[in-house]
């Protein structure tokens, strides 16, 4: 056993002591007649919000330290990127010649969309089954602070951690594609998060399929073949298209980057798809990881593996 997982366990272990130790001395009070549990005063809105704080920093602390404990890992993921796009981009030149080198910021905007979102597809699902693998799934789901704002926080802690890959990866990509594409945060950052999004309810779809079955690799990698034809999807030829994940965020995040675009220049239009697409897919797939979970537990393997 790590030295990881049994720190987990104990940590888990202390936690279920106390709520054990709380909900006695509850039980206790109300039998004494002093405040029943049922009358307690309900958490205020400001507790609320800093143990959402406090949640959200414990799991992006935590995955950052896995990255920081694991530096080959990190940099053997970061190196293998880096030369599959080195082939791509000389397969290319040599294969397409000119015709190819002018479509090369395509190609670079379309490369850093497809890292993004196979690491914030991942990321989730992968946690989930590993949780489940350590034998500590269970006791996040007993958290006080509710088992969805968990996985909310772990989708949104990983998908920081994946944008450190990205601020290392698209300066080499640019740099041996030769082109330099213009990067305006206050335009890049919500569309990339909004088509993140869409991407993310993909993950607790899958997440929450891993909380029941364990292990369905095999069906969850079939889906990373379907991001770079979602990325090169035909959206002039077939505007409906733009209702698929990631595919209306790549379109914008391609003119936003290679023609100079700024966020308020898109059509209003052209917005309402990204928003509604993005917010649509996360809800849904939210929704369907709940339902994944109250299976689980009505099956009784939430905590097995």
């Amino acid at each position: 056993m790590s030295d990881e997982t049994a720190d987990t366990r104990v940590d888990g272990e202390t936690d279920d002591a106390q709520v054990d130790a709380a909900t006695d001395g509850g039980q206790t009070a109300g039998r004494l007649g002093t405040v029943p549990p049922a009358e307690r005063t309900p958490t205020t809105v400001t507790d609320r919000l800093r143990g959402g704080l406090l949640l959200f920093y414990t799991v992006l602390k935590k995955h950052f330290i896995i990255v920081v404990r694991y530096p080959i890992n990190f940099a053997g993921g970061l190196a293998s990127m880096f030369v599959i796009f080195l082939l791509l981009v000389e397969g290319g030149r040599r294969i397409g010649g000119p015709t190819f080198s002018e479509s090369l910021g395509g190609i670079v905007v379309g490369y850093l969309v497809f890292m993004l979102s196979t690491f914030a597809y991942q990321s989730l699902a992968n946690s989930v089954g590993s949780e489940a693998q350590w034998g500590t799934l269970e006791r996040l789901h007993l958290s006080p602070l509710g088992f969805g704002r968990v996985m909310i926080a772990t989708a949104i802690a990983t998908t920081l951690v994946s944008f450190s890959y990205l601020l290392l990866m698209a300066p080499l990509a640019m740099f041996v594609a030769d082109k330099w594409l213009a990067v305006d945060f206050l335009t890049v950052i919500p569309l990339a998060v909004f088509g993140i999004a869409s991407v993310l309810g993909l993950g607790f779809i899958f997440g929450g399929a891993s909380v029941v079955y364990k292990r369905i690799g095999s069906i969850f990698r079939l889906l990373q073949f379907a991001f770079p034809v979602l990325i090169a999807a035909p959206v002039e030829q077939f505007p409906w298209v733009r209702v698929l994940p990631i595919v209306q965020a790549n379109v914008m995040l391609g003119k936003a980057m290679r023609e100079g675009v700024r966020l308020w220049e898109f059509s209003p239009d052209a917005l309402a798809t990204l928003v509604i697409v993005g917010v649509g897919y996360f809800l849904a797939g939210y929704a369907g990881f709940l339902l994944f979970v109250r299976r689980a537990r009505r099956l009784g393997v939430m905590g097995d593996y």
